[in-house]
C-alpha cells in the first residue's frame, strides 16, 4: 500500500467521523466538510477511471485470463 493510499483512506475516515461530530451551527465547519467531501469524491472518481483504463490495457494485452468473456462494445 502506498503512502498516498494510506493517507487517502485516513482522510476519508476522518471526514466521515467529523460528519457525525461537527457543530452544524457553524457554517465555516459545515462548508469545509462539504468541500472536503467533494474533493475526496473527485479524487476517488479519477482513481477509479485510471484503474479501469489499466485493466482494459491488461485485458487487451492478454495479461488477464478472462479476455474472451468481456466485451467493451
Amino acid at each position: 500500500m502506498t503512502k498516498f493510499t494510506l493517507f487517502f483512506r485516513i482522510l476519508w475516515l476522518m471526514t466521515i467521523i467529523s460528519i457525525f461530530f461537527i457543530n452544524r451551527e457553524n457554517p465555516l465547519i459545515t462548508y469545509s466538510i462539504i468541500s472536503m467531501l467533494i474533493l475526496l469524491t473527485v479524487i476517488t472518481v479519477i482513481r477509479v477511471l485510471e484503474s479501469r483504463n489499466q485493466w482494459r490495457r491488461m485485458i487487451k494485452e492478454g495479461d488477464v485470463e478472462i479476455k474472451d468473456k468481456i466485451s467493451f462494445d
